[in-house]
Order: C-alpha cells, then sequence, then structure tokens
C-alpha cells in the first residue's frame, strides 16, 4: 500500500518543463534552414555589398556556378578562386577536383589561364599573366591547381580559362572579371531591418566594404540604451552558440547570426555588439567590436518593417 501511494504522488507531481519544448521554434527553425534562416536575400545574398565598379565591366561567361563541367566525367568539378577582388599580391586561380574516390579518372586534357588587362572603355587587352598545365588522369586525394599572380597595380582585370583536350579541340572557355584594389580595412555589422516587435527574428551579417578579410564567430552580445548609457543584457534567446569560424572576403558579407526576440521582450534601443578579426601578419590577429543598433517598438504599433528608428543622441561604443 506505502509503495502505491507514493507512485500515485509521483504520478501526480507537476512535469518539469521540457528544454525541447521551450525552444521547439528555434530548433524547428534550424532544422529547415541552418544557414538562412529562411531569410535567404539577406543571408545568403547573390550580389556583394560592395562590387568596385565590376558591374559596369561588360558581361563575360563565366564557369558553372556548381562546377559542373557538361562535357567532362560527371565527378569532375571546376572551382574558379577569382576574388572578384583582389588586394595587392593575391591570386587568381582554379582548382580541379575529382569525387571518384576508388580509382583515377582518365581526361586527356591541357588547361590555360591568363589575366588580360582591361582599359578603361572595359575592353580586355594585353596578357599580363598566363600559365598552363596537363592533366592526363586526376584523383581524388590529389588536387589540380594552377594559380596566376596579376599585377600589383590596382585596376580592372579579366581572368581567362580554356579548357582543350589533347588533340587541341577547345572543350570550354571561362571567364571572371576582377579587380585589384588597395589593401584597406572597412568592417560593418547590418541587419535585416531597423525596427523590430517582440516575436521577431533579429539577423545580422558582418558585411566587408573593404579588401582585408575578416573572420568571425556567431557569438554576439546585446545592449541596451538606459538612463543615458549602453548596458549589456542577457541574451533573451538563451541559445547556445554554435562553434563555427567563419569569414567575410573584399565586398562580400558574411554567414548570419539570428536572435529571436521573445514575445514579452520590453521596447527600447537596442543595439548588437560583435567581435571580429582582422587577419594582420606578420604581427597577428586584431580584434575589433562592431555594432549595429536597432529599435523594439510596442507591438500595436504601426510601423512597418521600412520605418527608420527614432534614435536619441547616444554615445559610441568606446
Amino acid at each position: 500500500m506505502l509503495l502505491a501511494a507514493v507512485l500515485a504522488a509521483i504520478l501526480l507531481l507537476p512535469a518539469e518543463p521540457s528544454p525541447q519544448v521551450e525552444h521547439r521554434e528555434h530548433h524547428a527553425r534550424s532544422a529547415e534552414d541552418p544557414f538562412n534562416y529562411g531569410n535567404p536575400a539577406f543571408c545568403e545574398p547573390k550580389e556583394p555589398v560592395e562590387d568596385f565598379g565590376l558591374s559596369e565591366l561588360p558581361p563575360v561567361a563565366e564557369a558553372p556556378e556548381s562546377g559542373d563541367l557538361p562535357f567532362g566525367p560527371k565527378t569532375v568539378s571546376l572551382d574558379l578562386s577569382a576574388g572578384p577582388v583582389l588586394a595587392p599580391g593575391e591570386s587568381v586561380g582554379f582548382w580541379l577536383h575529382s569525387e571518384n574516390y576508388f580509382d583515377r579518372t582518365p581526361l586527356s586534357w591541357a588547361l590555360r589561364n591568363r589575366i588580360r588587362l582591361v582599359d578603361p572603355s572595359g575592353q580586355a587587352g594585353k596578357v599580363v599573366a598566363r600559365g598552363r598545365t596537363r592533366v592526363p588522369m586526376i584523383r581524388s586525394a590529389r588536387e589540380v591547381k594552377l594559380f596566376l599572380d596579376p599585377p600589383r597595380s590596382p585596376g580592372f582585370y579579366l581572368y581567362e580559362i580554356e579548357i582543350v583536350d589533347f588533340d587541341g579541340n577547345l572543350l570550354a572557355k571561362y571567364s571572371k572579371n576582377i579587380r585589384v584594389e588597395r589593401k584597406f580595412w572597412d568592417a560593418r555589422l547590418g541587419l535585416n531591418r531597423k525596427v523590430f516587435q517582440p516575436g521577431n527574428q533579429v539577423l545580422s551579417r558582418v558585411e566587408n566594404f573593404g579588401t582585408e578579410a575578416i573572420e568571425h564567430g556567431e557569438e554576439f552580445r546585446i545592449q541596451a540604451y538606459r538612463d543615458d548609457n549602453w548596458v549589456y543584457v542577457r541574451d533573451p534567446s538563451r541559445e547556445a552558440w554554435l562553434a563555427w569560424g567563419g569569414s567575410a572576403r573584399a565586398g562580400s558579407a558574411g554567414r548570419c547570426s539570428a536572435l529571436r526576440l521573445p514575445r514579452d521582450f520590453p521596447p527600447g534601443q537596442y543595439r548588437i555588439v560583435k567581435e571580429v578579426e582582422r587577419p594582420s601578419r606578420p604581427k597577428g590577429k586584431r580584434s575589433y567590436r562592431l555594432v549595429a543598433p536597432f529599435e523594439v517598438e510596442h507591438p500595436t504599433s504601426t510601423a512597418t518593417s521600412s520605418t527608420q528608428p527614432r534614435f536619441a543622441s547616444v554615445p559610441k561604443l568606446p
């Protein structure tokens, strides 16, 4: 009888809230869109944040983004490492990969690449660098690569690659416009919106408007503007940081980080503070803090996502 009473009492005890239930909204989102959080236009943009004038050049026939070569074996792919924005001293070239993990893949190809100077009118002219390699066959454990060094002088260049067979027949020709620009640092933190309401998702991304690479992870912190000061507040999403390392190349945006505002999140002025690193060899890396302000309005507000935040005069990050 005593045992039965104890069991009955245990069954009547209130169940502890499950962390899986508490965070089910976040987990469902992560499982559905782990990289773009349901907003590919912001988190996986097709266009750079700064193209340094490349969009004004005549279009060229670029290699397939997938790397697939329609004339070759399905296990062989081509990746172009062509910037498109390079700092003086950086290289441009290609990687030829094989996913045949069991044997060699015969190719009998010759690959030729070159860099041509582009004049102010956008026309390609003088060849300033060239290379060539023969690829009788390829293995998965040994990639084929060939890189060239463009001139260090800032300007526009055209990178070209030709693939021919050993009989001299042209199989494919691809091109890509590139820009050599002076090395400088211009890192910013962008948000998908400026005005939010409780329950919304805040997306942030590192944006590189310079030519030096930016390294970062997912972690960030939140500050609220209270009593004429910025103060750190606890992360309202209470999520663990994922241990990934990202980077933003010249003119591009880095991988997104997300913050889900609880439905009872208080209105006010906030900002995200994110630490990034600037590789500066040979002296090692240097850390910087980027900030992006945003406003949380009351759910009854008629403001839209395009409404500009009404920020008071606030001090900059020390």
